[in-house]
């Protein structure tokens, strides 16, 4: 069975229009097609998580879906080795095992974020890689 791990919604948005899936839409549409789950991964925005996680409950509770289909959250970052402008974004996917992972996408994401800038008409919002290895130290197997 297949489980998907690179997803993203509307609220990839924010930053560059990519795409007009909404979260409802897209567990059902995972469920249909024979997916195990589906991980939702918008571009640097965990916005969508809230309404992902009360779709999964709404749908589980009216059996739309069954009570083992999975709806994991995770993120779309932007990985360099610094914040210069002209580099290579690199993207990467990280999905959060626990609670745990979810406070590390969280603290990630708002690091990047409060560290953005502009550059040739983007937001440029990336993680640097040793901010990725400490938030992996300090909250470990917490990650995919």
């Amino acid at each position: 069975m297949r489980f998907e791990t690179h997803s993203h919604s509307q609220y990839s948005n924010i930053r560059l229009i990519d795409a007009i899936n909404k979260p409802k839409d897209m567990i059902l549409t995972a469920y249909q097609l024979g997916y195990a789950g589906i991980t939702l991964t918008d571009h640097e925005a965990l916005c969508g998580h809230v309404e992902w996680l009360e779709a999964e409950k709404e749908l589980k509770e009216k059996e739309n879906i069954p009570k083992d289909f999975k709806c994991a959250l995770g993120n779309e970052i932007y990985l360099t080795d610094t914040r210069e402008p002209q580099q290579r974004y690199w993207h990467f996917i990280l999905i959060a095992k626990n609670t745990d992972g979810h406070r590390a996408l969280r603290e990630l994401s708002s690091q990047a974020w409060l560290n953005s800038y502009r550059y040739k008409g983007l937001e440029r919002v990336p993680t640097l890689k040793s901010e990725l290895e400490s938030i992996i130290k300090k909250y470990p197997n917490s990650l995919i």
